[in-house]
């Protein structure tokens, strides 16, 4: 995966030092330990599923005068969208690669990449202002 003569860090922490400098940020959500759902939105303050009732946070003793820290059964990490992006469009190089499907149309009645499909075509009739940029 990587070129000769590199390797990934050894531990999380290091590994963290190389990424965290790039600004690709990554949102932590609360899950469900049984997967029935995410605690975001209007569901962030729940401390227990509406679906099986399974509580949030592991019951955690406290440690002298210290509050106990919620730690929750399950966590989601959203790798945030609109930075990646932003960053690929940044470099003329690889804009150009993200505009590729605009620049070069497909023949017709062949389907080439997925902007060729019908639900490709109909999101574009459905929102032709997004579809107008490329």
């Amino acid at each position: 995966m990587l070129p000769k003569g590199h390797k990934l860090p050894d531990n999380f922490y290091s590994s963290k030092k190389v990424v965290v400098p790039l600004g690709l940020g990554i949102q932590k959500i609360d899950a469900c330990e049984n997967d029935c759902m995410l605690y975001w939105k209007d569901d962030k303050e729940l401390q227990e599923c509406k679906v099986c009732h399974h509580p949030r946070f592991k019951s955690r003793k406290r440690r002298g005068n210290k509050k106990p820290k919620n730690v929750p059964f399950k966590q989601l990490s959203y790798l945030l969208l609109t930075p990646r992006l932003q960053r690929l469009y940044t470099s003329q190089a690889t804009a150009e690669h993200m505009r590729w499907h605009k620049e070069n149309p497909g023949e017709e009645g062949k389907l080439c990449h997925p902007r060729d499909g019908e639900a490709s075509k109909h999101f574009d009739h459905t929102h032709p202002s997004f579809a107008a940029e490329s």
